[in-house]
């Protein structure tokens, strides 16, 4: 559906899937008054997201069916494992200071921590939408039109940029407000740790982006060096951090850390991607 420009349809299943979640979640609490329920209630729910899904796809004339493609097979062989290990190491990478953390710190340390990754997680959500929404366009640009393709790359940068400042600056001025009304008082001490980590958000967001457009420019493969040599920084990096200041070492670890897989990422992009179009 995103590849056909349909995320209007993306968004209608994923509205119906989760109220039902939470709906069927509050009804079988109630009347089961078990947390099994609730895997039940996730289970239904997922299910008949992928039913719309199907219904969708239906109405926009796609039709599933099984049928074994020798050439489609060989083709999808050549680059499933660097799409796997990109899926898995993208993973690790952003879950690696929580797991180092785990290992070098208190239960309580890592709580605190753990604050200012969900803040900063939530939102990466916002930026990270839109990169996916975008996807579909760039792909397409990339093999019409060179141009509009380095165009909208531009234009891509600028607003990514400038949305992930935007998200920044609110996040740091509203930490406070942010980590008492959702997390409580008991959590306060996040709200430094958060102000460090947050600003991950600008060179996280560039990096996803510039991993996108290896990938539709078929340098895949640049962007799981990318992710290898990244995720060794940080891990190294990381564990050296946290045992010397704890949770506040990870947070600049961190920072630090996934600015470099962004400055790679950029350097590929401008080998691999930018300059063979000028050329």
């Amino acid at each position: 559906l995103i590849s056909l420009q349909k995320t209007k349809y993306i968004l209608y299943t994923s509205l119906i899937r989760e109220t039902l979640m939470l709906l069927l979640s509050f009804a079988f609490l109630f009347v089961f008054h078990s947390l099994y329920s609730v895997m039940l209630a996730i289970i239904i729910s997922r299910l008949i997201g992928g039913f719309l899904y199907i219904y969708f796809l239906a109405k926009n004339n796609i039709k599933i069916y099984a049928k074994i493609d020798p050439i489609f097979l060989k083709n999808i062989f050549k680059v499933i494992a660097t799409f796997i290990l990109i899926s898995i190491l993208s993973t690790i990478f952003l879950d690696a200071d929580i797991l180092i953390l785990s290992k070098t710190a208190t239960v309580t340390e890592v709580g605190i921590y753990s604050i200012a990754k969900k803040i900063t997680r939530l939102m990466f959500i916002f930026i990270y939408s839109i990169i996916i929404a975008l996807f579909p366009i760039i792909s397409h640009e990339y093999y019409v039109s060179k141009e509009k393709f380095s165009s909208l790359c531009r234009v891509s940068f600028k607003v990514i940029l400038i949305l992930s400042s935007f998200l920044v600056f609110i996040t740091f001025l509203s930490v406070v407000w942010l980590i008492k009304i959702f997390f409580g008082k008991a959590f306060i001490d996040s709200v430094t740790v958060t102000k460090i980590v947050i600003f991950s958000i600008v060179s996280l967001s560039l990096s996803f982006l510039f991993s996108r457009l290896l990938i539709v420019s078929n340098h895949q493969n640049k962007d799981l060096l990318a992710l290898c040599i990244g995720l060794l920084i940080f891990i190294i990096s990381g564990i050296l951090s946290a045992l010397k200041w704890n949770y506040m070492g990870m947070a600049f670890a961190s920072v630090t850390s996934i600015t470099i897989l962004f400055v790679i990422h950029y350097l590929f992009v401008k080998k691999y991607v930018i300059l063979p179009l000028k050329a």
